[in-house]
């Protein structure tokens, strides 16, 4: 229903003439009713590419510090390549996961035909729990961060790759001085019975992010069950006011009952549509009497 005031209003200098339209509230969309896929951040969009790159350009670096200045860059490039190309593999394979990710972002067609392809195995790992999920997943990179760490060190220290990572804090402490020797000894022991008891003393965190709630704002109960929307529009160099207002919801039994028989409104809607003449005059004579 709308209600229009045949009388122009002054129009408010601090909007040029025409009043700003009000907002319209819209709750979050939840992700089950989203037709795309939900957009990622630039970080979670290039980061696993990053870490694969990063640990090529690591091994390259190996490379070049085992047999410097025997080996030239070009040398160790394509030694490089044919020992580590599974690195730039990873990085490949990420990079079209991540356009495919992009695309359903952007196609509900597309979102809607892989997803249907893969429902059954999205609906097993739905079960198990999302933090659950991101500690495996931290993990496995720490375990992929550690196998790199030690493939650095057999290239440096001419090592086999199953005994190269036990040597990191040997040859830590061989290239410090004595007395930094017994103090990273002694700060090392420190750090495992510091840490032990910050571990025992931490309580359970759960993390919720925005979109872990499934509940929006038009689920809660009590909301109003009319919604009111007033309209600006320029009109012969003043302004155009319409009110109007929609039913949302029928009003449950006990306020109707309320309204008819304690506050004597027998018709809702005629009763609105009375208020809403009253607000566009009062609107109208604060507006005519402060330009005046």
């Amino acid at each position: 229903m709308n209600a229009e005031e045949p009388g122009s209003l002054g129009s408010p200098a601090d909007h040029g003439g025409v009043p700003a339209l009000a907002a319209e509230f819209k709750s979050r969309e939840r992700d089950e009713d989203r037709l795309t896929r939900k957009p990622l951040e630039l970080w979670d969009r290039i980061k696993l590419i990053l870490l694969f790159l990063g640990a090529w350009v690591v091994m390259l670096w190996a490379n070049l510090a085992q047999f410097d200045p025997a080996i030239s860059s070009s040398e160790a490039l394509n030694q490089t390549l044919r020992g580590y190309w599974w690195l730039l593999g990873l990085a490949a394979v990420e990079a079209v996961r991540q356009i495919h990710y992009l695309i359903s972002e952007h196609s509900a067609s597309w979102h809607r035909r892989w997803t249907g392809l893969f429902a059954r195995a999205q609906k097993r790992t739905g079960r198990m729990n999302d933090w659950t999920r991101f500690r495996i997943s931290r993990v496995l990179k720490l375990l992929f961060i550690l196998a790199i760490v030690d493939l650095f060190l057999a290239k440096i220290y001419h090592l086999p790759p199953a005994t190269a990572l036990i040597q990191l804090p040997i040859a830590i402490t061989k290239a410090l001085p004595f007395a930094f020797q017994l103090a990273f000894g002694f700060l090392f022991v420190m750090f495992q019975f510091i840490g032990l008891f910050w571990f025992l003393s931490r309580g359970g965190v759960d993390v919720y992010m925005p979109d872990d709630i499934k509940t929006r704002f038009t689920d809660v109960r009590g909301q109003d069950l009319t919604k009111w929307t007033y309209r600006f529009e320029p009109d012969a160099g003043g302004t155009k006011v319409t009110e109007s207002f929609e039913m949302m919801a029928d009003q449950p039994g006990l306020i109707t009952f309320f309204e008819r028989n304690v506050m004597r409104v027998k018709d809702r809607k005629a009763d609105l549509e009375q208020g809403m003449q009253a607000t566009l005059q009062r609107i109208k004579a604060a507006v005519e009497g402060s330009a005046s």
